[in-house]
């Protein structure tokens, strides 16, 4: 007893201040490049713990957006969610090693991927990647089932360590 669960330990891997860039695939002609900002809070043991999960995006040193949110302990082992706020909660699961999000607005679905991989010299990158599709389904074979979604966009962050803990407010 007193133990935080492993995902709750593996989870914490993710937690400090990560700073990098965002890339979009298909890219955009000309390109503005995006600096990004991550910051998250290393995540308490107790059911419905939160902790800080903030991005900031930046183009040419302006901020473009600002993601406040936080990450928090549901009440299965390796179930999370992230608040949004204003009620608006995310389900997110600890899987292989990775925060795994799926979620659908209107006639799109997201899908996002989360994990720390060790880089050049052994220094861990946090990586991101969020895919879009295109969730209007198409039935594809009416015996099947099959529904067909196409994927319109794939981000990518790619970030290192800036600080092992974020600043508090």
């Amino acid at each position: 007893f007193g133990q935080p669960a492993p995902a709750s330990r593996e989870v914490n891997t993710l937690a400090g201040v990560w700073t990098g860039t965002l890339t979009n695939s298909p890219a955009r002609p000309n390109p503005t490049p995006v600096d990004v900002t991550m910051e998250i809070g290393a995540l308490g043991s107790a059911v419905g713990s939160c902790a800080a999960f903030k991005t900031t995006y930046r183009e040419k040193g302006a901020v473009r957006g600002v993601k406040d949110y936080r990450l928090c302990r549901d009440r299965m082992p390796g179930e999370f969610y992230i608040d949004e706020g204003g009620g608006l909660r995310l389900k997110t699961q600890w899987l292989d090693g990775s925060l795994v999000t799926a979620f659908r607005i209107q006639k799109s679905m997201l899908v996002t991927h989360l994990r720390v991989r060790m880089g050049q010299g052994n220094r861990p990158v946090l990586e991101e990647e969020i895919f879009s599709l295109d969730a209007d389904p198409q039935v594809l074979n009416a015996d099947q089932q099959v529904l067909n979604m196409r994927v319109t966009n794939l981000q990518r962050l790619v970030l290192r360590r800036k600080a092992s803990t974020p600043a508090t407010k």
